[in-house]
Order: structure tokens, then C-alpha cells, then sequence
């Protein structure tokens, strides 16, 4: 924007007076920005004695914790919208349907009153000792303990108003008569209202007196009565013309209209200035343990109060940014470009300034001494004292401060310089004219750019010393007249992102929020610690005359004298844009309004409850205030709790058990878990901020019976006596398998002497006699080749036998080598009339199907020597190998004349003969077989011809392979 542009704008704008008379309002949390509120329209509200926070909306009957809500609602409603909600003295929250039935909640659970039919909505009223309830034909009295209905009091009744309570007695209106009922339930009357036409009244106590006002007071007026029903006073209050309900609040009487909550005394006498909340249709106020007032309404739901000191001003139509205190008032920047000041009280504002773009100001600064402001929207300019001049300056201005008659001290993004004062004589000499003329800009005279190429964001000026600091983003920076340096912390950049001077030091926040103070000729100091303030807690900083002001998350802190204090606040620091502190109230700007609170009210945080709601074990309910004890399967525990805080709704809470460390809750839950927990006495307690809650929970976990002494005890007994018998028996079965070892081995001894039985049936004398004069025979024939030969065959399986013998285990491959090299020398001996032929299954592998050696040869040697050999004729064996999963069918089948025959001629040529073979084999299979769980089995059957003649030997083998 140019200059000539801005002259115009200030033309039309300096000095219009722009008044806005919107009054001020006591500050007030909004509970639908706290919580989500389910429902606006609130009829009334009541805290409980346990301080829970009791709602009669459009939706039912809502309990509200400060966290959640609860709903209760019963199958037997009319319906649910109502209101008058009350407690009873046995913990009882009652309240009434707009049917006029009345529920109440017990147990966790809401219930209908049996009642006769009510005459509409009309209130109910309960003392120590009984409910009174209004009927169409009078007043029902019910005893308040077991809720039965012991008396009714008759009443003429056409138009029923109002009731209420006052101690034990009960005050009704009823056709512009005034009654009451006792504690001994005498009825009087008092006949005041007949003939003065007001429509609808009501009735409400105030100490030990009543008063009575009109739905739509027709004679503007209130009336006293004492509690024998004498009229006492009246007096006016003409600024409402229609009431909706009363309540009686720190000896106020607080009168609720459909524009808001009016506080009289009880003399009539004003105790605010305007409506509070005209915005409301009020429904009822209520004061909270806290101190904090809860107002309610059938529109806008409810409004807390936490003082009522604290109030609110509304700017606008303008919607400050930034503001400062000046000699005229408040000086403010808004979001649409406007500079404006305002009274102390906010109420008259004027603007001075406004750019026609709209542009938000967001930075202002006011010189005291020249009266110059000096403020950035879209650039940066001055203003001078008589606001007569601006001057515009196209660069983004962060902060600004002075530094004598003739210079400014500016940070801009971009650079860290010098500004020109626009009132200054340039002729008037300063100690920074030669800093300045040294970097003058050309395009801009009136500034000094020191050092470019950054980005500046933070200014501070030491006028003793005469030393400037600037916070830029790759340093702080120190400026003399004379000289500049860097400051840094342990030989590392020192990163600010604000400073300021106050007492004779520069305060620099840095970028994770600490304070560091920088004195003259001192190191920095760490001023978190110093101050014992969290580290990372401080949001802003800046000064007034007298004081450093600090913003932290939760609070307001100001410093001076080497004093700090600390104020909380009733609001959510992040939306806070700016702020101030004057002598007796500390004043913060939000998104709309200016906001004042009262250091005196401020300074001390009020107490927050803490409350054990529930305490479940196995998901079942016991009671939290008694020790108990609980089986060693009782061991899943949940504590739910309530922290009744309803201005800040996120306060911390931990716990701890047994002592140890304080464990922090989730702010979002409500409820701790404690699963599995082992046996053993717990004390369970909880700490709220940093006091600790005196409701606790104490209980024990009980061991299990197996990890008793007498369980113990018994075990060891039964241990005892089980390790003896063990041992007893591990005695008699090492017994055993000694004498199975030595069967054992007697069985291998045993084993190997037969497969050298084998060995010997294989290589027996007339083998060797039969195998030799075999050879001599081929000799005397001069039949070299077949004597070669057969040598040959016969050495190879003497050789093969001697191998065989020294394994326990063969493979089908070798035991086919020695069978066939076995028939081949048979054969040999025998004329051309004998063959033989060995039959193998596909799918046998024979380098991989194995079993004990020498087992097949013998049962193949008594056919060849004792059936085949007496055979005439031609002579024919076959051998066959078949293989079913892990078995092998061998069978050995030959022609021969049979076992019966074979035998007869055995027993001719040596009698009392068996075959040495057979035997040895027999034998040698009973050993094996001891030692498996699959048998090796051997079927022998005779075979004969069509006449009935031996016809030959088949033995089948069926041997478990590996």
C-alpha cells in the first residue's frame, strides 16, 4: 500500500467514532465446548451431595461427572422431558415428568412413584421425613422411607400454581390461595391474592420467609411472607415482564426470564448492572461445591460461571488480533485490517486505521515518549503522534523497539536493522548514527539493514549498556554501537523466538519454551529451574512497566522483584492471542471477546474432587470402603471414578499400589484395570494433581489351597511317599533289566554262535567234499573250463559266506549274489536237468530293502539237497520276492519229492538225522524275533499232484524290512 493511499484511508477514518454499547458479561464457559452436551434445552439442574451434576432436558434424566453422561430412563414413562429435580436425605435424585408424574433414581435404576393422577405439572415437595405430592382432589403425603402413602389432605382444588418447602412444612398456591401444610400435617390458609387477577404465581423460600412473584408479573412486584403466612413486604421489579422460575444463591434472589437471570436482594435493590445471558432463555442457576455458578436454559444449554468478578467484553463488530495498553485506552489490531482504541471499560471504540485489503494486523507497537504506533499488516508502518502521518514500508516487521529520540530498533524477515523515527531531527546526533548511516538501504533511507540474509523475529534493547540482542532463526545476535557478535550456549547457536527487557536483563524464550536472563558480565541463566517452573511450559512472554508477564499452558505467571507469582485460569490457554496484566486483573484476548480475571480470585486453585464410583471384581460390584477378601480366582479388579472438575475437565490423576511410584491415568478414561492380580494384601490409593485423595481401596487376594502350609505339608507327605515307591520300583525294574541285559547279551551270544551254526551248515564238510570232487571230476575230464569255472563260483562265495558273517545286516542285492552263486555250484553238480529261477517284484529296490544275513539260504539248501536231489526226471526251484509296504514275501518253491519222502530217505541212509541247517535256523529265528515287534515268520507247505503224490516243498518267509 501506497502512502498516498494510506493519507486517504486515514482521512475518512481518523477520529470516527464508531460506539458500540454492547454490555460486558461475566465470563462463562460454554458446557457444549467442555463436553458434548446431548441436548440444549435444560430445565433444571442440581448437584448431588457426592457432587454429581443432575440435568432435566428434552432427553430424560442426565448425570453428568465432568467426563461423561449418564442417561436413566424407565420403561413406565409418560414421557421424559421434566424438570424439578431434587434429593432426598437417603441419596434419592427425584425429578418430574411435565405429565406430572414423578421418578426417582435408586440403585442405578429409575423408578416410578405410585401416585394418584396429578393435576398437571405442579411441584412436589420432600422433607426429612416425607413427600408431598398434589393430586387433583389435595395433597398426597407419603412416608419418604418406604414411599407409601400414609395421609391425603383434601384441597378444593380448580387451578393449582405452585409449591414449594420450607424446613418441614409445605406451601402450595391454589386459586389465589395461599397454603400450608405442617409437619403434623395441620392445614391454614391465607387468602392474600383473591381479587388482584395475576395469572399464574410462584412460591419460593428465602431463609425463614417466602416470596412469591407472577408468571407474568402484571403488577411488577414481589411479595414476602413469613412461615405463618403473614404478608410482610413488597417491592417492585419492573424490569422483567414475564418470570419462568427463582432460585435463592449467596442471599440473592436470581429470577430467570426468557431474556436472561436477573440478581436482586432482598430489598429489591439491583446486584448486577444488566441482564446476565439476554441470549438465554433462563431456567434455573445453580452454585456449585466449587463455587462455580451453573446456569441453565431451554435454548442454549448451560453456561459456567467459574466468578462472577471475571467478565467478558465483546468487541464487536471487530475481531481483535493483538492489543496493548496506551495513555488514550486499549489500542487493538483485528483480523480485518482495523486499528481501533477503546476505552478501559472496552466500551467506546474508535478506529484510527483501516486498510482497504483487509489484512490482519498482527503485530503493534506504541512508543510512550513520541506517542508513534507502529504496526504490521501487509508490510509495516508508523503512525505518528498527532495521527496525522503514516509512513509504509514494504517488509514484513516482527518486532520493533526504541533506541533513543532518533532510532528504532527493528527485526524483519530478511534482515536485523535500524529504523529512522519519522518525528526525529536527522541532524540531531545519536550513538548509532554511524551504525546506521554505515547500512543505510538506498531504496529505503529511513532504514539500516545490519545483517541480511536471515530471518528475524525478536528485538531487545539493554539502554545501560547500550546492547541490542536479535533473535533470528540461525542465532541470537548481540549489536553495540561499536561491534556485533553471536551469542552462543556451550559453543552451540543460542535459537530464540522471543525477547524481552525487563530490569536491567534481556529474557530470551527459546524455541522449546524455557526462559533463559541475560545480565551484564554473567552467564545465562536457566530460569525454569530458577523459578521451578516445567520445562517447556511458556508459551508468550512479554513486559509492562513493572512487571514480566509469562503464559504457560495452564496459567499466568508475573515476575518482579525477583518475585514470581502464579495465576490459574478458567480458560484454555491456546486460544489465547494476546495478553496484559494490570494492577488488580489480568486481561486476555480470545477469538472474540477481551476477557478480565481477578488476580485476587485467580491465585489459588480451587479443590477438585475425587470420588471411587465403582469398584468391580470379576466384573461384580463390592463395596470400596471396607476391607475385604477375595478368593485367589477374585483377582480381576477395575476401579471406575469420577474427578469432579468442571472447568478444567482434564485434570491428572494417578495411583499407586502398595506405595510404589505414582502411576499417571489416561486422561480420556475413567476407569484403571488391574488384571490377574496375584495373592496378597493390596492397598490401592490415588492422587489428584499433587494431593492425595483420602478414598482408597484395601483389600486381600487369598493364596489358592494348593499354596497353603497343610497343602504343602500333604504334598510333600504324598511326595515323600511316592519318591519311595518310585524308587522301589525303579529298584525292581533296574532288577529287570539287568537280567533282560543279560539275556540280552546271552541272545547276542547266542545269535552270533548261530549265524556261525550257519556259516558252518553253509561251508560243512560234505559241501566241501561234494564241491570238490566236483572239481577233481572237471580235472580227470580234462574239463579245464568248467573246473576254472566252478573254483571260481566256489571261491567267491566261500569268500561272500566269510563277509556275511561279520554283519548284522544285509541288503536283498548281496543275499542274491550268494543264492545264485550257491545254485549256480548246485546246478553244476547236478546233470543239465536242474534249473532254477529267482522272481523280483518292479517296484523292490534291492540296494535298499535289508535283513539279518544267511536267513533264506538254508531253507533254499534242503531243497536243493533233500527234495531236489532224490527227484528224477527234471528238476526246477523258484525263488520269488514280493513287497507289500514294510514286508517281503519270499518264497522258495521246488519240485522235489517232498518233505515226507525226503525225510524216509534221510532216516534210511542215518538214522536219529536232523538237518544240522535247519536246525541252527530254527533257532537263529526264535532269537531274532525277541527282539521284534514284527515277527519273522516261516509257513511250510507240502504240495502234491492231481493223484495225490508229492509234487514238491513251498516255503513262504515273511520278513519286516528296513
Amino acid at each position: 500500500m501506497r502512502e498516498s493511499e494510506i493519507k486517504y484511508i486515514l482521512l475518512n477514518f481518523l477520529f470516527l467514532s464508531c460506539v458500540f454499547t454492547q454490555a460486558q458479561q461475566p465470563y462463562a464457559l460454554s458446557l457444549r465446548n467442555i463436553s458434548e452436551l446431548p441436548d440444549e434445552s435444560i430445565y433444571s439442574i442440581h448437584q448431588d451431595k457426592k457432587g454429581l451434576i443432575w440435568m432435566a432436558t428434552d432427553e430424560g434424566l442426565l448425570q453428568y461427572d465432568g467426563f461423561r453422561y449418564t442417561s436413566y430412563k424407565s420403561e413406565k414413562q409418560t414421557s421424559i422431558s421434566g424438570s424439578n429435580i431434587k434429593e432426598d436425605k437417603f441419596g434419592r435424585i427425584w425429578y418430574q415428568n411435565f405429565d406430572g408424574y414423578l421418578y426417582y433414581v435408586s440403585e442405578g435404576k429409575l423408578k416410578h412413584l405410585r401416585q394418584n393422577p396429578p393435576p398437571g405439572f405442579i411441584s412436589y415437595g420432600i422433607t426429612d421425613r416425607y413427600l408431598f405430592v398434589v393430586q387433583k382432589k389435595g395433597v398426597d403425603i407419603f412416608d419418604l422411607k418406604s414411599l407409601k402413602l400414609i395421609k391425603t389432605i383434601f384441597i378444593s382444588i380448580e387451578k393449582i400454581e405452585s409449591s414449594a418447602v420450607l424446613g418441614q412444612d409445605i406451601y402450595l398456591i391454589s386459586d389465589d390461595i395461599i397454603y400450608k401444610i405442617d409437619e403434623c400435617f395441620n392445614l391454614v390458609s391465607n387468602h392474600f391474592f383473591v381479587g388482584k387477577n395475576l395469572h399464574i404465581k410462584y412460591i419460593f423460600p428465602y431463609k425463614n420467609k417466602l416470596y412469591v412473584i407472577s408468571k407474568l408479573n402484571e403488577t411488577k412486584r414481589l411479595y414476602f411472607f413469613d412461615n405463618q403466612l403473614n404478608f410482610i413486604k413488597s417491592f417492585p421489579i419492573s424490569k422483567i415482564s414475564q418470570i419462568q422460575g427463582s432460585d435463592v444463591i449467596d442471599e440473592n434472589i436470581w429470577l430467570h426470564t426468557p431474556q436472561g437471570t436477573l440478581i436482586i436482594d432482598e430489598n429489591g435493590r439491583d446486584k448486577t448492572e444488566k441482564v446476565l445471558f439476554p441470549e438465554n432463555s433462563s431456567s434455573k442457576v445453580i452454585k456449585d461445591y466449587q463455587d462455580n455458578y451453573w446456569f441453565s436454559s431451554v435454548n442454549n444449554g448451560i453456561y459456567i460461571v467459574p466468578d462472577l468478578e471475571d467478565k467478558m467484553y465483546s468487541l464487536a463488530p471487530f475481531y481483535p488480533k493483538t492489543f496493548m495498553k496506551t495513555r488514550e485506552g486499549y489500542l487493538s489490531g483485528t483480523e480485518n485490517g482495523e486499528l481501533i482504541i477503546s476505552d478501559s471499560t472496552f466500551g467506546n471504540k474508535k478506529i484510527l486505521y483501516s486498510n482497504k485489503n483487509k489484512l490482519p494486523i498482527y503485530y503493534l507497537y506504541y512508543d510512550k515518549t513520541d506517542q508513534n504506533i507502529i504496526f504490521s499488516d501487509n508490510g509495516f508502518s508508523v503512525i505518528n503522534e498527532k495521527k496525522s502521518a503514516t509512513k509504509h514500508f514494504d517488509m514484513a516487521l516482527k518486532e520493533a523497539v526504541r533506541l533513543d529520540q532518533k532510532y528504532y530498533a527493528i527485526a524483519v524477515s530478511g534482515f536485523f536493522g535500524l529504523l529512522l523515527n519519522p518525528n526525529a531531527n536527522e541532524k540531531e546526533p545519536s550513538a548509532w548514527d554511524d551504525l546506521f548511516y554505515k547500512n543505510r538501504d538506498k531504496k529505503e533511507p529511513q532504514i539500516a539493514q545490519l545483517k541480511k540474509g536471515l530471518r528475524a523475529k525478536s528485538v531487545a534493547f539493554l539502554p545501560e549498556r547500550k546492547q541490542l540482542i536479535f533473535a533470528t532463526n540461525v542465532g541470537t545476535y548481540s549489536v553495540h554501537p561499536n561491534a556485533e557478535k553471536e551469542l552462543r550456549r556451550y559453543s552451540l547457536p543460542l535459537y530464540s523466538n522471543s525477547l524481552v527487557t525487563f530490569e536491567n536483563a534481556i529474557y530470551l524464550l527459546d524455541t522449546k519454551g524455557n526462559i533463559s536472563r541475560l545480565k551484564a558480565g554473567q552467564k545465562l541463566d536457566d530460569m525454569n529451574v530458577k523459578w521451578k517452573i516445567p520445562v517447556g511450559n511458556i508459551r508468550k512472554m512479554k513486559c509492562t512497566d513493572d512487571k514480566l508477564i509469562l503464559l504457560s499452558t495452564n496459567s499466568v505467571y508475573s515476575f518482579s522483584n525477583e518475585k514470581l507469582e502464579k495465576f490459574n485460569l478458567p480458560v484454555k490457554n491456546s486460544s489465547i492471542k494476546d495478553f496484559w496484566l494490570e494492577e488488580s486483573s489480568i486481561i486476555l484476548l480470545n477469538n472474540e471477546n477481551i476477557l478480565t480475571f481477578s488476580q485476587k480470585t485467580q491465585k489459588n486453585p480451587k479443590n477438585i474432587r475425587f470420588q471411587i464410583d465403582h469398584f468391580l471384581v470379576n466384573a461384580i460390584s463390592r463395596d470400596s470402603r471396607k476391607f475385604q477378601e477375595f478368593n485367589y480366582n477374585e483377582n480381576n479388579i477395575s476401579v471406575q471414578f469420577s474427578v469432579l472438575e468442571f472447568v478444567n475437565n482434564h485434570p491428572e490423576v494417578y495411583y499407586r499400589i502398595n506405595g510404589n511410584r505414582w502411576v499417571l491415568i489416561n486422561k480420556e478414561s475413567r476407569t484403571v484395570e488391574f488384571p490377574s492380580l496375584s495373592a496378597g494384601n493390596y492397598l490401592i490409593e490415588f492422587k489428584l494433581q499433587d494431593m492425595v485423595s483420602d478414598q482408597k481401596i484395601q483389600f486381600e487376594i487369598l493364596l489358592p489351597f494348593w499354596k497353603k502350609w497343610w497343602f504343602y505339608l500333604a504334598v510333600c507327605s504324598l511326595s515323600a511317599a511316592l519318591i519311595f515307591l518310585y524308587f522301589r520300583r525303579q529298584s525292581k525294574i533296574m532288577q529287570q533289566q539287568i537280567e533282560l541285559l543279560d539275556e540280552k547279551l546271552l541272545l547276542e551270544k547266542s545269535l552270533r554262535k548261530s549265524v556261525l551254526v550257519s556259516i558252518k551248515s553253509q561251508m560243512n564238510p560234505h559241501f566241501f567234499y561234494n564241491a570238490l570232487n566236483t572239481i577233481q571230476a572237471y580235472i580227470f575230464t580234462n574239463d579245464k573250463k568248467r573246473a576254472s569255472n566252478y573254483l571260481s563260483k566256489f571261491s567267491k562265495l566261500t569268500r561272500i559266506i566269510l563277509e556275511m558273517s561279520e554283519k548284522e545286516i544285509i541288503s536283498l542285492s548281496e543275499e542274491l549274489v550268494a543264492i545264485e552263486l550257491y545254485l549256480d555250484l548246485e546246478r553244476m553238480r547236478f546233470s543239465d536237468n536242474f534249473t532254477y529261477k529267482i522272481s523280483i517284484d518292479d517296484n523292490i529296490d534291492k540296494d535298499e530293502v535289508t535283513f539279518p544275513p544267511m536267513l533264506l539260504q538254508p531253507y533254499i539248501e534242503n531243497a536243493v539237497k533233500h527234495g531236489l536231489l532224490h527227484q528224477r526226471g527234471a528238476k526246477y526251484l523258484h525263488i520269488s520276492f514280493e513287497q507289500k509296504k514294510d514286508l517281503l514275501y519270499i518264497s522258495v518253491d521246488d519240485n522235489g519229492v517232498g518233505r515226507k519222502r525226503a525225510m524216509e530217505l534221510s532216516a534210511i541212509k542215518n538214522k536219529n538225522h536232523k538237518s544240522f541247517s535247519t536246525q541252527a535256523n530254527e533257532k537263529r529265528l526264535e532269537m531274532l524275533n525277541k527282539e521284534r515287534s514284527q515277527k519273522i515268520t516261516v509257513e511250510i507247505t507240502d504240495q502234491y499232484d492231481s493223484d495225490g503224490k508229492a509234487a514238491g516243498t513251498l516255503v513262504q518267509l515273511v520278513i519286516p524290512i528296513k
